[in-house]
């Protein structure tokens, strides 16, 4: 399985109790579309795109995304939170290879 690069950011920095805050995601990931060729070998590239995204707060599932071929290489994804308090998010995302990956990253809020 690859080790994908991926960045999530929210903005506010640190958000206030009960402030929503946006959350991006980009995933370092090729996003082929199966219908591209190979410069070297001419033959078709196979499918391999991200098709499952899903962002946690703590263990609470706040959404899931679904993914397809068409989106472009490294896609970015964006969501609003309703800050509870400090956290843990945690972005999973998932490809049609079977590759499973999760990136977390500690929200802390003002007082």
């Amino acid at each position: 399985m690859a080790n994908r690069k991926a960045l999530i950011k929210i903005k506010p920095k640190k958000p206030k109790v009960g402030e929503i805050a946006k959350v991006s995601l980009m995933v370092m990931h090729p996003m082929d579309t199966g219908l591209v060729k190979d410069k070297k070998t001419g033959e078709l590239k196979p499918p391999h795109f991200i098709n499952d995204i899903e962002f946690y707060w703590g263990d609470t599932l706040l959404t899931k995304i679904a993914g397809w071929e068409t989106i472009s290489a490294n896609p970015f994804y964006e969501v609003k939170l309703k800050v509870d308090g400090k956290n843990t998010l945690k972005a999973v995302f998932k490809d049609n290879k079977g590759e499973v990956q999760t990136k977390k990253k500690k929200v802390k809020v003002k007082a």
